[in-house]
């Protein structure tokens, strides 16, 4: 079964924690302003804060932080040719109050430090191997990644820093190929890796396989440099899921691969990213990245968040977050780093600590010490988990639709009012809060019924909108006190300029 453990205690241990960030506009190298992760950054790193940080997440019970080894900025973790002192030298600062905070590192590279000492390695192969496909796919990149993580931890030794405290070295945060730059843009020509195999580019498969073969000799090969220099380390790779088999990311032309890191590299783990909210499910999200039934090495979701423009309020992100990750027990996940702890990401996500700290506290192990459980008196959205009707509805736009999760689909009568759309719990249930997000188009003066019951007798009216509406606009009903014992909700819409439909449902209790 993968799963992580303490090698001391041989104790189960499960990553919990938050991604600690800063992004910042810096001079970069070479000219120009790049917004950067910063954190190290000379002149930008500050103790204090840090310690406090960590000493709060300590707290609240968290064991894990991931943190970003890098900056494209001119006082970035590159030096004259190698890694920058000052910048290693607050980097073992951080890892010192870490061990001291009792929390875990995890150390997440993005792009490697722009300095010749790396950069030379590479740059006479840009030719055949374009833009990320020259520091993931060519075996150059392998060998540059291999030197930069030893120079990493000998820059730690040499600084005293604990290498105990360090949870993993994680390759590369997000883990892709560029499919628009050489070869992968070919539709001829040969290209040879480092196992002297060679690829036709004018054929899919070995356009497949030569992508898999770089991404093993990657992890393999960074794996092994890490184990020289600190024999007891774990060595991850993130990743952002796949476009396929459920359509996501339409048109990025970044190409994730994941299958063979999960199933076929030695990566101690791998970090997978999915957040709540967006164009897909969960289970869509780990079907994309094909992790179905993985067993023996554990995973984790490195990355889930709530951005601001898919949830009502604060406390809807949190129980989205809850629900996320107890669903994602059920697919195996081994450990959960929220995105992130105190920095909204240029105020796209919503950070643990905003609202009195409302996010951080709901998903820490003092108040839920089982992830896989919502915890006693914990509310969540009990629609995920019903069953749904409606008066009729589209081919394409099912009433499930409405109560998927998912910020982007649909119910759709495709008639005018009057239509309604009933959802069955499966059991009553007590109800603190009902959310509707409106599919609407034009806008204009609607009426909105809401009705219940129990397992018998006959739907009540509890509340009803008769207001101005639009779409993707939020209706909330907070009764004064819990709706206890009820099964059925039923949305009666009496009066719309458009066809009938809802994008959400959301039945908040438990």
């Amino acid at each position: 079964m993968g799963e992580f453990y303490d090698r001391l205690t041989g104790e189960k241990f499960i990553p919990r924690g938050n991604n600690y960030i800063r992004l910042a506009p810096m001079n970069k190298k070479g000219g120009g302003r790049v917004i950067t992760f910063a954190m190290f950054n000379p002149g930008f790193y500050d103790h204090d804060t840090v310690s406090q940080a960590l000493a709060e997440m300590h707290a609240a019970g968290y064991n894990v932080v991931r943190i970003f080894v890098e900056s494209e900025g001119v006082d970035g973790l590159g030096g004259e040719n190698g890694l920058n002192p000052a910048y290693m030298d607050n980097l073992a600062d951080f890892l010192k109050l870490a061990k001291e905070n009792e929390i875990y590192a995890i150390f997440a590279k993005q792009w490697l430090p722009i300095t010749p000492r790396y950069n030379d390695i590479i740059a006479p192969h840009t030719d055949t191997f374009g833009f990320a496909n020259a520091i993931h796919l060519a075996p150059a990149g392998v060998e540059a990644h291999k030197l930069f993580f030893q120079d990493l931890i000998r820059a730690l030794i040499e600084r005293n820093a604990p290498l105990d405290a360090v949870f993993s070295y994680n390759i590369s945060n997000e883990f892709y190929f560029d499919a628009d730059q050489p070869p992968l843009s070919w539709t001829s020509g040969k290209v040879t890796l480092a196992s002297g195999k060679v690829y036709d580019m004018a054929v899919l498969g070995d356009k497949e396989a030569m992508l898999d073969e770089a991404l093993l000799a990657m992890i393999d090969g960074v794996r092994q440099a890490v184990l020289e220099l600190d024999p007891t380390a774990l060595v991850s790779i993130g990743f952002f899921a796949p476009q396929e088999p459920n359509p996501h990311r339409i048109g990025d032309m970044r190409l994730s691969r994941t299958r063979a890191a999960i199933w076929e590299s030695t990566a101690d783990y791998i970090d997978l990213h999915a957040y709540p909210g967006g164009d897909m499910t969960l289970a869509q999200h780990l079907e994309n990245y094909g992790m179905e039934n993985m067993q023996t090495k554990p995973i984790i979701l490195g990355e889930y968040g709530a951005f601001k423009s898919l949830f009502i309020s604060v406390e809807a992100a949190a129980q989205a977050l809850v629900n996320w990750q107890v669903e994602s027990c059920d697919y195996g996940i081994d450990g959960w780093l929220l995105w992130t702890w105190d920095d909204s990401t240029l105020g796209e996500v919503i950070p643990a600590t905003v609202e009195n700290g409302l996010i951080g506290e709901i998903l820490s192990p003092l108040k839920r010490p089982d992830a896989c459980e919502y915890g006693s008196g914990m509310v969540h959205n009990l629609s995920l988990d019903a069953s749904v009707r409606a008066s009729r509805s589209l081919p394409n736009e099912p009433p499930e639709n409405a109560i998927d999760g998912l910020g982007n689909t649909q119910w759709g009568a495709g008639y005018d009012a009057l239509q309604w759309i009933e959802i069955n719990l499966g059991k009553p249930a007590k109800i603190t809060e009902i959310r509707l997000m409106v599919a609407q188009y034009p806008e204009g003066e609607t009426t909105h019924i809401i009705r219940v019951r129990g397992v018998n007798g006959d739907f009540i009216e509890v509340t009803r909108f008769n207001q101005f509406t639009r779409g993707d606009d939020w209706l909330s009903f907070i009764p004064e006190t819990p709706l206890e014992e009820i099964q059925y909700i039923r949305v009666e819409t009496t009066r719309s300029p458009s066809w009938v439909a809802w994008k959400e449902i959301q039945v908040y209790g438990e």
